[in-house]
């Protein structure tokens, strides 16, 4: 485990054009986490239906993994899929030896893929390590690969807690690292999304970006 991460998740995202995402399951051996079927409707914001543009088919280890070390999720996608190398050419070549009918031979069978990670840190140093082995098991599926970073704040807003526990008569022998920690600390306890900056009052209130109340920091020092 990483002490310095907060979160994290990794993702194959397979957009198959037209064809059913059961079809991107038969090919891989593999039961997405999430799928979708074009021109279907599903249930969005505040029970409102959308239709599906695209379909789609995606492994997310978010659910699977309870680790805060990326590379674990990553290995557990790769595993599920380790014995094909080259997965665009690899669906490419599978969906070229279906046959459409008709009505479909002129569809969109492009296929786009992408690996995606999710690292969110809890300091403003560190980061995920990855194994040559596991470098490796990526290269050999041929897909870009990237890793999203959101930080759990910027440097004002840790000043910011500072100066407000200078007016209040507390905190003083906490030291910038300490402040880091607890802001850390009352994000985590609070479900504070990482990427909310909020904002600290003299009164000591921290409030969300929206403006609601968080929790007052003389409840935590």
């Amino acid at each position: 485990m990483y002490n310095s991460c907060y979160d994290c998740r990794a993702k194959i995202l397979i957009y198959p054009g037209d064809i059913h995402p059961d079809i991107i399951s038969q090919f891989l051996g593999v039961i997405p986490t999430e799928k979708g079927v074009k021109n279907e409707y599903r249930e969005g914001y505040k029970g409102r239906k959308y239709k599906i543009k695209n379909s789609m088919w995606f492994l997310i280890s978010e659910d699977y993994v309870n680790s805060e070390d990326l590379q674990e999720h990553i290995e557990w996608i790769v595993h599920k899929i380790n014995k094909i190398k080259n997965l665009p050419c690899y669906l490419q070549k599978k969906i070229q030896k279906i046959k459409l009918s008709k009505n479909t031979v002129a569809a969109n069978n492009k296929i786009f893929i992408k690996f995606l990670c999710v690292w969110n840190p809890v300091e403003d140093h560190g980061g995920p390590i990855l194994s040559p082995k596991v470098m490796n098991e990526i290269a050999q599926l041929n897909i870009e690969f990237s890793i999203e970073t959101y930080f759990l704040y910027d440097i004002s807003i840790i000043y910011s807690f500072m100066e407000a526990g200078q007016l209040l008569g507390v905190g003083q022998e906490l030291k910038y690292e300490d402040w880091v920690r607890l802001l850390s600390y009352i994000k985590a306890v609070h479900h504070i999304p990482p990427s909310t900056l909020g904002s600290i009052y003299d009164t000591g209130d921290f409030r969300d970006d929206n403006g609601n109340l968080i929790c007052n920091i003389k409840d935590y020092i």
